[in-house]
């Protein structure tokens, strides 16, 4: 990833490509989260109020895009305090819900949720990894971690079985890669679905960048002129709900779910 200070350098495609996003959502009268960093709320407000006005949820994806063993407890604390302080400014409200970046959080950084709790988050989209260490194996489907008498919904990034295979198949560039056919069959087998994009998965016409490689700017640029039309078809033939209304289900209809106690955390000084 490019250093933040060199971001406005390059030709602005953000703004244009969440647009054709929220075309297709308002189109098909659906609603999703959009989880923003905190640069890109910073520079671009106007488009945090437009998404918010549309009814969309808003969540805080850290400020420059790090993942979570990037900081310390109190960097992490400090970065969340200014990009959610940031959000609220320009929306009016308070986000709860929160993704790491590339899916970062891990059993060697679990001392994240208490901050993230402490700082009004109730719901995270954080977990990639199925599994962690000593044998402990994770939900594949919604559940929620519990640290004293609070607690903190977890989504973590759907995936599904083609014979012994394990994919990740719900967004961004497993969405691009995948042919339909096999998107189609998981997403009919699994009964959890998070799908989760990027503005640029859906540019029609990328630019390369010399500073890249050859393999990285053909992944960067991968059927992502086809994407915009893939997605409305996905839409069209799923219902898509909110996370409030997700969580709606998951606390008011019994469906079943699993808790986990989050493990002592040493010096918890840090955290109270």
């Amino acid at each position: 990833m490019f250093p933040a200070g060199e971001w406005t350098s390059f030709a602005p495609r953000l703004q244009n490509n969440t647009l054709r996003v929220l075309e297709v959502l308002d189109g098909q009268q659906t609603k999703g989260v959009f989880y923003f960093l905190g640069w890109v709320a910073e520079h671009y407000p106007e488009l945090v109020k437009e998404v918010h006005a549309a009814g969309h949820e808003i969540g805080y994806h850290t400020y420059y895009h790090h993942n979570v063993d990037m900081f310390t407890p109190e960097a992490f604390e400090s970065d969340l305090a200014r990009g959610l302080d940031l959000l609220t400014r320009i929306t009016g409200s308070r986000p709860t819900l929160f993704r790491a970046p590339n899916f970062s959080l891990h059993s060697g950084n679990l001392w994240a949720i208490p901050i993230l709790l402490r700082n009004g988050i109730t719901v995270s989209s954080s977990l990639r990894d199925l599994s962690g260490p000593s044998g402990i194996t994770y939900p594949s489907t919604p559940f929620r971690w519990e640290y004293r008498d609070q607690h903190l919904w977890e989504f973590p990034l759907a995936s599904g079985k083609i014979g012994p295979l394990r994919l990740h198949y719900a967004g961004s560039g497993y969405f691009r890669l995948l042919p339909d056919c096999i998107i189609e069959h998981l997403t009919e087998k699994s009964s959890y679905n998070l799908f989760y994009f990027h503005p640029r998965d859906f540019d029609p016409n990328p630019p390369l960048s010399p500073k890249l490689s050859p393999l990285r700017n053909l992944k960067n640029s991968f059927r992502t002129r086809s994407a915009i039309s893939r997605l409305q078809q996905l839409i069209v033939r799923h219902k898509f709900i909110t996370m409030r209304q997700a969580l709606e289900l998951l606390n008011t209809q019994g469906l079943h779910f699993s808790k986990l106690k989050l493990p002592v955390i040493q010096r918890e000084e840090i955290f109270y």
